[in-house]
């Protein structure tokens, strides 16, 4: 399976779209996941299971312990998943009240990390109740680029 297929299976909203993959390099591309990526951070993998989450942020807290973790990079909560010129623009889905991804805008697209790959998408397309989907976009934050 290629991982086109590997994708289209994991999100089935995403079978059908032209969504855009960029392979990574694989020795970089273990350095950082999700989260990382949305905060710019390409040498550091952040969840709450991993050495490198602020101390400051209690790791029990689920998806409202990963807005706190935005807020420190000084996003703030917003209501839109519309570009708006001058702003960064994350997204967070959740699922069962389980953390489960980040993607971060870039200009009228959405872009995520998965493993060894960038995939542009739609936030819609990685929303679903299949055991691999991400369920929804939970929060949107954004700051001043």
């Amino acid at each position: 399976m290629d991982i086109k297929q590997e994708i289209e299976s994991w999100f089935p909203n995403i079978v059908g779209k032209s969504f855009k993959i960029k392979i990574l390099d694989t020795s970089n591309a273990e350095k950082f996941n999700c989260v990382s990526f949305t905060l710019d951070i390409y040498d550091d993998w952040l969840w709450t299971n991993e050495k490198s989450w602020p101390i400051d942020i209690p790791r029990n807290l689920g998806i409202e312990g990963f807005k706190l973790l935005y807020e420190k990079y000084n996003y703030i909560e917003c209501d839109s998943d519309i570009f708006e010129k001058g702003y960064n623009k994350v997204a967070f889905y959740g699922k069962n009240n389980e953390s489960m991804h980040a993607a971060k805008q870039f200009g009228n697209v959405w872009k995520s990390k998965f493993s060894s790959v960038i995939v542009e998408h739609q936030l819609d397309w990685l929303c679903g109740d299949t055991e691999d989907a991400y369920g929804e976009v939970v929060f949107i934050m954004k700051k001043l680029k």
